[in-house]
């Protein structure tokens, strides 16, 4: 057993007995690492820990290779990020993203996906509430093309047609989009021109100009990582986040919303599930 001191940000935690806690951390040097926190309940309650949910710092543990359970030594906090707690939106943004990662359980050095999480984290921290969920899909979508599962949506998957200005399908289980001759039997949403270019920025986190109908993206994203990142199992974080999102201006229209996801009209936004 060794002491081994990393940056690391909470992105989970569990009460276990009631002294203790387990905690999910994603850390510069070592991935995703569980840790047993002995003691922190009643230290918590005696004026605090640092040990908040998004905080980011210096993580230092009794760290043995193979074990599920690192021990806790210490946890020196840099940023909080306390302002995530306070906004339940927000909130619910920065748990898709820790989801994310948790989900795809990263066990090696991740310096690229540590400093995109923590920008991640920042982002949504800062971000003026009604572009929220527009820079979650920016950050969300900009993950998951790190960790490998960049979405092909500039062709089609089958014969490698460009679709142009034409409406393709979204194949969810081959990963991206089928042109309208190879769409026979796919019954992901349709996607115009305008989607599958706003998808593309979104996995280079580029903002779009005017982004309408974010829950539908939201739900594509959903859809996409259940199938590609956590094994077939929606992430809780998503579901929470939608039932935010139905009391926003953002969900105000949501009705027609839903009526254009499953109409078969040309629509140039992503539609309801397959």
């Amino acid at each position: 057993m060794s002491v081994v001191t990393t940056p690391a940000v909470l992105l989970r935690s569990f009460n276990y007995s009631e002294t203790s806690r387990i905690l999910r951390f994603y850390t510069r040097d070592h991935g995703v690492v569980g840790v047993m926190a002995k003691g922190t309940r009643s230290r918590s309650a005696r004026g605090g820990t640092g040990l908040e949910t998004f905080a980011s710092g210096s993580l230092t543990i009794h760290f043995r290779a193979g074990r599920d359970l690192q021990t806790l030594r210490d946890f020196a906090p840099a940023r909080d990020r306390r302002g995530l707690a306070t906004d339940v939106l927000r909130f619910a943004g920065a748990s898709v993203v820790a989801e994310l990662v948790l989900e795809h359980g990263v066990q090696e050095a991740g310096p690229e996906i540590f400093d995109r999480l923590e920008a991640a984290l920042d982002a949504l921290a800062e971000v003026p509430r009604p572009a929220l969920p527009c820079r979650l899909l920016q950050e969300a979508w900009g993950l998951v093309a790190l960790l490998g599962y960049r979405p092909e949506v500039e062709r089609c998957v089958q014969c490698g047609a460009d679709p142009g200005a034409d409406l393709a399908r979204f194949d969810f289980g081959a990963g991206g989009i089928r042109c309208g001759h190879c769409a026979a039997g796919a019954t992901g949403p349709r996607l115009g021109p305008v989607a599958r270019q706003q998808i593309r920025g979104f996995t280079a986190r580029i903002a779009p100009g005017h982004l309408e109908r974010p829950r539908a993206h939201l739900r594509l994203l959903s859809d996409f990582v259940t199938y590609h990142v956590s094994g077939g199992k929606p992430l809780q974080s998503f579901r929470f986040l939608g039932s935010m999102l139905r009391g926003t201006a953002e969900a105000s229209d949501e009705q027609g919303e839903d009526a254009a996801a499953t109409a078969e009209e040309p629509t140039d936004e992503p539609g309801g599930r397959p």
